[in-house]
């Protein structure tokens, strides 16, 4: 069985479906089932990526960096994931701004911003609040 729940008539069918598994056979043997529920989330938006980019930017400015290196350096610095292998080692794992949804991306923005506040001193206004001559001035229109 597969399919979307959009609404909550979708979701009560899929729990009565739910509800009505058979666990056992006739003859008594235990019936398995797999199952697994994803959230479906948005890829990050043109206009929050167009953000990030003029973040970078500013920061780069303030701290004498390229764009780039501002990028890699705060995303190794805030997105480190730790997970443990099959072999019980750790591995440092960053995602990749690229592969966040609007609301990763979202969540690390705030993380930037709040970073550069508390540890740079150097406030970052929100993307409403920033002029599209900024965006200009970094060729991100």
């Amino acid at each position: 069985m597969k399919g979307n729940i959009n609404n909550n008539q979708e979701l009560e069918y899929l729990l009565e479906t739910l509800k009505n598994l058979k666990l056992e056979t006739k003859e008594n043997k235990q019936i398995r089932y797999k199952y697994s529920i994803t959230r479906i989330t948005k890829k990050r938006t043109i206009q929050q990526n167009k953000y990030l980019w003029l973040i970078n930017n500013m920061l780069g400015d303030y701290l004498g960096y390229t764009e780039d290196e501002m990028h890699y350096s705060v995303l190794v610095f805030l997105r480190i994931y730790k997970k443990f292998g099959t072999d019980g080692k750790e591995r440092k794992l960053i995602k990749k701004t690229s592969k966040m949804d609007t609301v990763e991306l979202t969540e690390y923005i705030e993380k930037v911003k709040s970073f550069a506040s508390m540890e740079l001193d150097f406030y970052i206004p929100d993307a409403d609040k920033v002029p599209i001559s900024e965006y200009e001035k970094y060729n991100l229109y």
